[in-house]
């Protein structure tokens, strides 16, 4: 099996665009043609600060890019806001809306906030992602961290919980604390949700335990293991395919995490991410199953 194939086939749960407060190597439409340029078969579209469902609604009618839209629940859509995610559900292809993830907090839970404080520049944007505009970063030190699970924002998170059952969306854990994801599972769990992602558990904001992610694994969760971890944040592929054996390749799924401005393009990124796990003995096969079937299953 190809694994230039593979590329064609995969669709890619984790790409970031613009335009927006941080250097990104394309916008919405200028990615809808590199993905149709390189076969990718469908991507959801990803911003810290905006939803996307409207650039997915552009780059579909404009280019027939199958691209979906997301939500990540920073301060920029005022946290834990059911408002947000009831208008990013409004562009529509038919009968169909394009949103399709909500993430919990990224750059402003509070696990990315005590990191990005402990480092030298410690702004909530990291430089690594290339740097924000002027006015956009802020010190972290200076942010009300969207804290998911304090007692005060349980009616909130309920009502945003409720949104993704209703509209059987996907569950995000973004940049959540691993104890703070769990909590999160439970809860969504107890009301139903199927569709729950643990992002990119590796991470240092997030530094799941490898024998928690494959318990959580097992009771229901899928895996994200995404290629800007080992590219930018320098986790080894060793380390990532030690993941995947401990989880299995049915409930992981392999995203690019790419769209930095100095970074490969995400179909570019994803042959790379592919390559590097083949060499330390992933099936094609199982590459496969967690870059095409997954996240089909996950977006329904």
């Amino acid at each position: 099996m190809r694994l230039e194939g593979l590329v064609r086939r995969a669709i890619d749960m984790h790409v970031h665009v613009g335009p927006e407060c941080i250097a990104r190597k394309y916008d919405a439409m200028q990615f809808a043609r590199e993905a149709l340029r390189r076969g990718l078969a469908g991507a959801v579209l990803k911003s810290h600060f905006f939803p996307t469902s409207d650039w997915a609604y552009l780059a579909r009618k404009h280019a027939g890019a199958r691209f979906f839209g997301a939500v990540a629940l920073n301060r920029h859509v005022g946290g834990l806001n059911p408002y947000a995610i009831r208008a990013a559900l409004g562009p529509r292809i038919g009968d169909e809306p394009l949103l399709r993830v909500v993430w919990m907090p990224t750059i402003h839970s509070k696990s990315h906030l005590a990191m990005r404080a402990g480092r030298g520049d410690g702004y909530d944007i990291p430089t690594e992602w290339g740097g924000a505009m002027p006015g956009c970063g802020r010190k972290a030190s200076e942010v009300d961290p969207v804290d998911v699970m304090a007692e005060g924002a349980g009616s909130a998170l309920d009502e945003v919980l409720g949104l993704i059952k209703e509209f059987d969306l996907v569950l995000a854990t973004g940049h959540l604390h691993w104890e703070e994801a769990e909590l999160l599972f439970e809860r969504a769990r107890g009301k139903g949700i199927r569709r729950i992602v643990i992002t990119h558990p590796l991470y240092e904001a997030v530094g799941m335990p490898l024998d928690r992610i494959a318990s959580i694994s097992k009771r229901g969760a899928y895996i994200e293991q995404s290629y800007a971890l080992h590219l930018i944040d320098g986790i080894p592929i060793r380390r990532i395919a030690e993941c995947i054996e401990a989880v299995g390749p049915e409930r992981t799924i392999l995203s690019s995490d790419l769209g930095q401005a100095t970074s490969p393009s995400p179909p570019a990124g994803l042959l790379r991410f592919f390559r590097e796990l083949r060499r330390e003995g992933v099936d094609p096969e199982d590459i496969r199953t967690m870059a095409c079937e997954n996240p089909r299953a996950l977006l329904g």
